[in-house]
């Protein structure tokens, strides 16, 4: 018995029994389990075939199935090739529940595409993660978050730069970013061309993605030619060399712009990512337009809680800067700490990446507060958890927002059991405990390495 022979198997099961009652799949995959009892091979590839035809059949019944018994094995011998079946499984029903639609009353009351993402973010080997980085990253552009799901398609291309679903995908959230800039740029639509030209020459593209990803990415790509056909890219004239403070945010890739590392211009080492404030045009009255420098007073403060947060942007990236580019031995002299015998490790350096961080996530709440305010919604709302709040998914649903969507289904990120709860667990313990950056003596190299450790949730970096 060898791989080659299962295979085989494995592509009859699938073809042959798609006409067949969800009743025979369960029969045919008894006697497969029973014919090859403990193949690991047969283990490794049933469960994800059965998704595929339940799939195919559109059949909930046949992918939890396949997901029960793909946690059952886990539990006995976890493989990432497990966890990304698993992450198929829920986005196929996810599908077939939505009928592939991403209307905005099924996304928000949805919890089987978040499931899909927890599993996808679990996987880390380099056979899986492209397609796990790159399932996710589908995921996040249905709930309108597409910065996300670029950088998670860069993270797939970074395993495999011929990736074709990621290269096109990352084309089309390309051209979402212009179509909401308030300066058309054309450059980053080249950009985007020039992806889906390389995604529909990959040749894993149809084998992933099937017909009607190239016939998209067809589609995409003749109305990006025909839109470009009279405009031309930037030329860079006088270019100067970036100062270290410049050099290090774009190589971090921390700038708020449409960049996106694409093309080097002046631009890309500026915040010039700016959102969309309106208003009504007779919003106010003339005393209060004289009052507010011919502003409303809603767009007033808005405006300004917006450069509110620029400004703490800005800062906690200065930080984190000044904290990478300096080691402050000679300050660090002037402070007695005192030892526990633990191998931690206090220091100025230490303490601007802790102040960094806590400013970074202060901005969410600051985000929530100009979100309420600016569609005037409750205004003693003021914490980034309060876009989880009925009411305000009510407003959501009936607004028809997606940019709206995207922070609600973020906020439910930072929450137990989301992606980014982490994050949260860390900024509680700076803020309100501490947070120890532990070195470790037993590294492999001659200096010690230092690594975050929280108080009673193990180590975080």
């Amino acid at each position: 018995m060898n791989n080659k022979e299962i295979i085989n198997q494995l592509k009859i099961f699938r073809e042959g029994l798609f006409p067949k009652s969800d009743k025979e799949v369960f029969e045919a995959i008894h006697e497969l389990d029973l014919k090859y009892a403990r193949n690991k091979f047969y283990d490794l590839n049933i469960n994800g075939t059965l998704i595929n035809l339940g799939t195919d059949k559109k059949s909930v019944p046949l992918i939890s199935h396949a997901i029960k018994r793909l946690k059952s094995l886990y539990d006995n011998k976890p493989s990432d090739k497990f966890l990304f079946d698993i992450g198929n499984g829920f986005l196929s029903i996810a599908d077939i529940k939505s009928g592939n639609k991403s209307e905005i009353s099924f996304l928000i009351s949805d919890k089987i595409y978040r499931q899909a993402r927890n599993y996808f973010n679990k996987v880390s080997s380099r056979t899986d993660l492209p397609s796990a980085a790159t399932n996710s990253g589908n995921i996040l552009e249905k709930y309108a978050r597409y910065y996300e799901a670029i950088l998670l398609y860069d993270r797939a291309l970074n395993f495999n730069r011929n990736f074709g679903m990621a290269l096109g995908n990352k084309a089309i959230s390309f051209i979402y970013y212009y179509r909401i800039a308030v300066k058309k740029n054309p450059d980053i639509l080249f950009e985007a061309m020039k992806l889906l030209k390389h995604a529909l020459c990959a040749d894993n593209t149809l084998e992933i993605g099937g017909q009607n990803a190239i016939d998209s990415f067809k589609l995409h790509l003749t109305s990006l030619e025909n839109y470009l056909s009279n405009k031309k890219r930037t030329t860079i004239s006088n270019y100067i060399e970036p100062s270290p403070h410049q050099a290090f945010c774009s190589s971090k890739n921390i700038y708020l712009n449409f960049c996106f590392k694409c093309y080097k211009c002046e631009s890309g080492y500026k915040d010039n990512f700016f959102p969309r404030f309106i208003d009504k045009i007779t919003h106010g009255s003339d005393e209060e337009h004289l009052k507010y420098h011919s502003f409303s007073k809603k767009m007033y403060y808005s405006v300004k809680m917006l450069d509110q947060i620029l400004e703490d942007y800005a800062t906690s990236r200065s930080i984190y800067f000044n904290a990478s580019a300096n080691n402050f031995a000679d300050l660090d002299e002037d402070t007695e700490y005192i030892s526990v015998l633990d191998y931690c490790k206090n220091s100025i350096k230490y303490g601007y990446l802790k102040t960094a961080y806590i400013k970074l996530f202060n901005i969410l709440d600051k985000i929530a507060r100009l979100t309420f305010y600016n569609y005037e919604l409750e205004d003693n709302n003021i914490y980034f958890n309060n876009l989880l709040s009925a009411s305000f998914k009510d407003f959501i649903i009936k607004s028809n927002n997606r940019g709206l969507l995207a922070l609600h289904d973020l906020a439910l990120d930072f929450e137990a059991g989301g992606i980014y709860n982490h994050l949260k667990i860390i900024r509680h313990l700076i803020t309100h405990e501490f947070m120890d950056i532990k070195l470790d003596m037993f590294s492999d190299s001659n200096e010690a390495t230092p690594r975050a450790k929280a108080r009673g949730f193990g180590s975080l970096a």
